[in-house]
């Protein structure tokens, strides 16, 4: 056995390099995010999409780095998800291109034509926060990518379409008040 430091490829020009302990021990990383969707039948999307510009599309690794930058992880599903404080997942990230999956071995070398973004309520956070975060994640996430950002239909994300989602939510959560105090 040597004693050489190790050598890391593909690191010429960096300078220094020193090796550091994993924090996470043998796990390999972070723990993965619970996913704790409800059933079909009562679970609601919010979803915005961020779409390359054509013709282009997005090179993974600048996906896959956008995506950690905001605190994601790839978990359940082999999507990205964005865990809160107690590492639930609030937000998800999965490819347009179905099934929507993502393989770190290869994502590298992948270029994909937009990411869907989305919250699945009811879930950790109340639905006007849940957009909150959502529209907020989209937004740094497209001024990494340099893409555009699109409504769950595929149309602009207007700032009146914004609003127009808003007041959604606002309606739905009234209507909700309403009837748990019958």
């Amino acid at each position: 056995t040597s004693n050489a430091e190790p050598e890391i490829f593909g690191a010429e020009g960096v300078g220094a390099v020193r090796i550091v302990p994993d924090p996470y021990g043998d796990a390999g990383g972070p723990p993965e995010p619970v996913v704790d969707w409800p059933p079909d039948e009562s679970r609601r999307i919010l979803a915005l999409r961020i779409v390359a510009p054509q013709p282009e599309r997005f090179p993974g690794r600048a996906l896959r780095l956008a995506l950690a930058a905001e605190g994601f992880l790839l978990g359940r599903f082999s999507i990205f998800h964005k865990p809160d404080e107690s590492n639930r997942a609030v937000l998800s990230a999965a490819s347009l291109t179905r099934p929507g999956a993502f393989d770190l071995e290869t994502m590298d070398s992948q270029r994909y034509g937009g990411l869907s973004l989305f919250a699945v309520l009811p879930g950790p956070k109340a639905p006007q926060q849940a957009f909150e975060d959502l529209l907020a994640t989209a937004r740094n996430l497209n001024e990494r990518l340099e893409g555009a950002l699109q409504d769950e239909r595929g149309g602009p994300l207007t700032p009146l379409r914004v609003a127009a989602i808003r007041d959604g939510l606002r309606a739905e959560a009234a209507t909700l008040k309403a009837a748990a105090a019958q």
